[in-house]
């Protein structure tokens, strides 16, 4: 009977093992690669003003290639940046992820919370978010051989890309005036050391500098690390920038014309870098923005057209003079953040006053202010809304403010001390997407793509399922093995 046992177990063994070479033997084919191009403040409309002067060989080589959504957009309320990229990267919404904007307060703890302490202290950015990015799930799946890294220079909102466990993380280091490996701070690398060397000198960068050196801290990471040298798949995160503001009158300007005349130049370049190094057929890239520039106008509105600037600070001053004449002395409203307006519930509850009724009456009085289209306060946000309109899309409870406010087309706030600008078109906000090269089809999808279910489809098409992919709609992105 023992060495009937034994021999069992021996077999079951066998069959194991057999069952985990198949299974290992069946794993769908995946990229060498997946590289994500971010660029801040840029819009379809303005690569479509420029696409004559453009070369062949940078970003219309990419939509030439690869699959170009003229319609892609993002849900998101929120101004900052990371908010947009968090649900790029993670496939979900504000309501799944939480980043609601760059500072909110934790109802939990009673505290403010900024979303982002720099790449110092990247590993808040990533912890903030309440939801896995996709260098998570490739980890988990295809375990820590697939590696991750993030160059960002000095675009603050791309730490939202690390995920929970990024290997390499390159920023400028406005100390020493160089660029550093902020994952691996200890223990610095020859080839970073020698792109320093080649940098000495340096100290301030502008859009183009940043861009360049974005360009060669990605080539030599690239030339110089195992990215890309095996055939599970790694992750490898850009961000470039465009420089400013859109001219009030003029969507594109000389100055904004010649950084993208740039970024296509370094695209191209990267290109060739890639085919190079990993091979043509073997890397991924998505080419995107950050966020829809904003147009530069005035403190008011011009005369004939609805457009201008709220401020935001001047109006929470205002609702609190309001409160004061009405309550009595205290401040009522906290603070304005992004779309959100926070009140001073243990101030409130102490005076005896209900919460819902001041939201209400913050809610009617910012209704009033010139350049303010909505303003909802969060009793009607969590109980009154339809399940999965764009509010209920941005609404995470224990973070969103006691009422979520959104601005007239052609409005915008004030630059936040971070570079956080909210503007008219949030939550129904255009943004340029491709996706170009792996097994990536060809053509343009025209019907409209919130950019957010680009994750999911690429996990599944990686056999890697999300928990969002019944969300996402049958767009063609990848060719019918």
């Amino acid at each position: 009977m023992p060495g009937l046992i034994r021999m069992m177990c021996t077999v079951l063994c066998i069959l194991l093992l057999l069952s985990g070479n198949l299974l290992r033997g069946q794993l769908p084919e995946a990229p060498r690669l997946i590289l994500f191009v971010v660029v801040d403040e840029l819009s379809e409309d303005q690569l479509l003003l420029i696409q004559p002067k453009l070369s062949n060989k940078g970003i219309i080589r990419l939509s030439r290639d690869g699959m170009r959504f003229m319609g892609a957009y993002s849900s998101d309320l929120s101004a900052y940046p990371g908010t947009r990229i968090t649900s790029l990267y993670t496939g979900c919404t504000p309501s799944c992820h939480g980043v609601v904007g760059e500072r909110w307060l934790d109802r939990k703890t009673g505290r403010f919370v900024n979303a982002n302490e720099g790449p110092a202290n990247y590993q808040t950015a990533a912890l903030n978010s309440m939801a896995r990015g996709l260098g998570d799930y490739l980890k988990n799946f295809y375990g820590p051989g697939s590696l991750s890294a993030v160059v960002g220079v000095d675009q603050p909102w791309m730490l939202h890309a690390t995920g929970y466990n990024c290997d390499y993380l390159l920023y400028w280091d406005n100390i020493f005036k160089h660029i550093r490996d902020y994952a691996n701070s200890a223990n610095e690398s020859l080839w970073l050391d020698q792109l320093n060397d080649k940098r000495k000198g340096l100290q301030a960068l502008s859009p183009a500098t940043a861009n360049q050196l974005a360009f060669d801290a990605t080539v030599a990471l690239l030339e110089s690390t195992d990215f890309g040298r095996d055939n599970i798949p790694d992750l490898l995160s850009v961000g470039f920038n465009t420089g400013s503001l859109e001219d009030e009158y003029e969507l594109l300007t000389p100055l904004k014309e010649s950084t993208i005349m740039q970024i296509d130049a370094l695209m191209a370049g990267l290109l060739d870098v890639l085919d190079e190094n990993i091979g043509k057929n073997n890397y991924l890239a998505i080419f995107t923005s950050a966020r829809t520039p904003a147009a530069a106008t005035g403190t008011h509105g011009r005369k004939g057209q609805n457009t201008g600037t709220v401020d935001l600070g001047k109006t929470l001053a205002l609702l609190n003079f309001y409160y004061m004449a009405r309550y009595g002395q205290g401040k009522w409203a906290l603070e304005i953040n992004d779309n959100n307006l926070y009140l001073d519930r243990q101030l409130i509850e102490s005076k005896g006053m209900d919460v819902t009724t001041m939201q209400e009456e913050a809610a009617v009085f910012l209704m009033e202010v010139t350049g303010v289209d909505r303003a909802l306060p969060l009793n009607d946000l969590l109980f009154k809304l339809e399940e999965g309109s764009l509010w209920d899309k941005n609404l995470f409870p224990s973070r969103t403010g006691d009422v979520l406010i959104r601005l007239q087309p052609g409005w915008h706030g004030k630059l936040s001390t971070n570079g956080s600008r909210t503007f008219g078109n949030s939550g129904n906000s255009p943004l340029p997407l491709i996706v170009s090269g792996w097994h990536s089809d060809k053509g343009a999808w025209i019907e409209p793509f919130e950019h957010r279910h680009l994750v999911p489809l690429l996990l599944k098409q990686l056999g890697i399922v999300h928990p969002n992919i019944l969300e996402a709609p049958e767009a063609v992105i990848f060719k019918k093995k």
